[in-house]
């Protein structure tokens, strides 16, 4: 990721389709640098990656500094930089969500729990920062945030460059890292006193591990990890999986996803359909609660090669009729462990819009939008296209063929969408809806995210911004056009 070197010559720029502009709202600069808006690269350290905070109104950043840095989301001012744990950049950084041990364990401050940051450096180790959230509620400009955090574990043994860091949102007391050195860890939060140990330390990739993401999907299976790298692939991991001749607790990969021509940067998971109301509701719909369970799971990946891709995972029929006839119940499989090995399939390919590599990608929980920055400076926004009811009218009489048999249903799979890439025939399209080339300038950008937008200036109480990251050394945080406010597809 760097900025120097020019685009190549076998990738010119592809022809983008026309879309609508995002609109700036902030440009947040790390207070270390100075706070003129004539900035540039030489006076401001490098801004890797940005993380906003999973229920205040706070943006944690990655930076050349050796340090994080801390923004509002409501003023977008500077509040902090966390420095003092890292000898090298601070290449990665992560909030952990609440349920884990350290967020639910009451602090001493009058708020409750305290937050909890994981950083991730280039000296091969992660940090983790802890403070009372009580004190960044309503962000008192008297308190030190300097002395607010406490730099309280320092996680060691990867040989390398840290590169990703994520909890579990499904445990947040579970951690993954992953690194130059070829590996993937997983460490669990054993105590509220700080203490971390090592569950897993997984080395099947070929080449440097670029990113870890975990899936938001409850699952009957347990926790589930992918991890992309160098090495092209995608490796999706399982715990105390059948087949791998290990004990509980055992780590195994179910499978690899491969499909790209070049090093995998991001993985975004499909955010999960909001939960329903009520437990009794959701009691009592078990059907529709076998059909979220059996919903393909979908995961988006982009690399190198300037491409962004989703992949679904395909369900056996076995393990669709035995969730749906427990659906009702909600009971646990407690039998039967998961397989060894899962199918995933490659959906489609969005529109090719990169003509340099697709760093980082963002999968919105609000509106289904999917986001994608790069080397090229650019950042695009994309829309599912549902299909029409004729479609999906026409697709359901050829699976139940002419005499309206089901049995003929593996035998006539739907039609291929004319507008999806190299996928199988089952996917669905997508279209860009908004965009900006040069957001950064001339500078590449590492990174996008999705976070709630909290100033005064929201046209609506769950609205969303997109917040880009980039080798200038700022954060910018970007609006989207009225008219696509909402108009994501399955939220």
């Amino acid at each position: 990721m760097t900025s120097s070197s020019p685009p190549s010559p076998s990738a010119p720029p592809p022809s983008v389709p026309r879309y609508k502009p995002l609109t700036h709202l902030a440009t947040l600069t790390p207070s270390t640098s100075t706070t003129s808006s004539t900035n540039t690269s030489s006076s401001s350290p490098r801004t890797w990656q940005s993380a906003p905070h999973p229920t205040l109104p706070l943006l944690a950043t990655a930076s050349s500094s050796k340090s994080a840095h801390l923004f509002s989301l409501t003023s977008f001012q500077p509040l902090s930089t966390i420095s003092g744990g890292h000898k090298r950049s601070v290449r990665c950084v992560a909030w952990q969500p609440p349920g884990g041990l350290s967020t639910t364990t009451p602090s001493s401050g009058p708020g409750g729990a305290p937050c909890v940051l994981a950083t991730g450096s280039f000296d091969a180790t992660v940090g983790i920062w802890k403070r009372d959230d009580s004190l960044v509620h309503d962000h008192d400009e008297t308190i030190d945030e300097e002395d607010a955090w406490a730099f309280t574990v320092l996680l060691t043994g990867h040989d390398s460059e840290i590169k990703s860091v994520a909890f579990c949102p499904l445990n947040p007391s579970f951690l993954a890292t992953c690194s130059r050195d070829k590996s993937v860890w997983i460490w669990e939060e054993v105590s509220s006193d700080d203490d971390y140990e090592t569950v897993a330390v997984l080395s099947e990739h070929e080449g440097d591990v670029k990113c870890v993401a975990w899936c938001p999907w409850p699952a009957e299976e347990g926790m589930c990890l992918a991890s992309g790298g160098y090495d092209d692939e995608v490796r999706v991991w399982r715990e105390d999986v059948e087949g791998f001749g290990g004990g509980e607790g055992e780590w195994g990969c179910v499978a690899r996803i491969r499909g790209h021509g070049g090093t995998v940067w991001g993985i975004a998971w499909e955010p999960p359909p909001p939960p329903s109301p009520s437990p009794e509701s959701e009691h009592q719909n078990g059907e529709a609660v076998a059909q979220t369970r059996n919903r393909k799971r979908r995961m988006a990946t982009c690399s190198d090669d300037r491409t962004v891709r989703i992949w679904r995972r395909e369900i056996p029929e076995s393990e669709i009729s035995r969730t749906a006839e427990r659906g009702a119940e909600r009971l646990p499989s407690i039998i039967r462990p998961p397989t060894a090995t899962e199918s995933w399939v490659q959906d489609t390919i969005l529109p090719r819009v990169h003509f340099r590599s697709v760093y980082a990608i963002a999968w919105s929980e609000r509106t289904g939008l999917l986001a994608s920055c790069g080397g090229d400076g650019s950042v695009f926004v994309y829309r599912e296209i549902p299909p029409s009811r004729d479609a999906i009218s026409s697709s359901e009489d050829r699976a139940k063929g002419v005499d309206g048999d089901d049995t003929t249903k593996r035998a006539l799979p739907p039609k291929p969408n004319p507008l999806n890439e190299n996928s199988d025939g089952g996917g669905t399209a997508w279209e860009v809806v908004a965009g900006l080339e040069e957001a950064h300038a001339e500078y590449e950008i590492n990174h996008v995210c999705w976070a709630r937008r909290f100033d005064r200036g929201r046209r609506t109480d769950d609205e969303e911004v997109l917040i880009t990251t980039g080798d200038d050394g700022h954060v910018k945080v970007w609006v989207l056009p009225e008219e696509i406010l909402g108009t994501g597809v399955g939220r």
